[in-house]
């Protein structure tokens, strides 16, 4: 997003995309405040020791919260599928 405002009176975006993930092995699950819209503000990606296997790592993954929406899930693996430039 830049500081740019259009005509509608929006923030002109610049660089924004849509990224898909996948994710393998998702234990762990918490959701609070699924609803219509489900904003997220962030996505955080976080390495940790599996506390079954300690030479195992996993992907502690957090969407942390917008409108009520939040969730936090653990996961085996990661994997970045597609980047598509988001343009309207």
């Amino acid at each position: 997003m830049t500081s740019e405002i259009t005509p509608e009176g929006h923030y002109k975006l610049h660089g924004d995309a849509v990224l898909h993930f996948r994710f393998e092995g998702v234990s762990e699950v918490h959701v609070e405040g699924f609803n219509g819209q489900n904003v997220i503000s962030s996505l955080n990606l976080e390495l940790a020791q599996d506390r079954d296997k300690q030479e195992q790592a996993i992907i502690k993954v957090e969407l942390e919260h917008c409108y009520l929406f939040e969730a936090s899930f653990t996961a085996q693996t990661a994997q970045l599928i597609t980047i598509t430039p988001y343009a309207k």
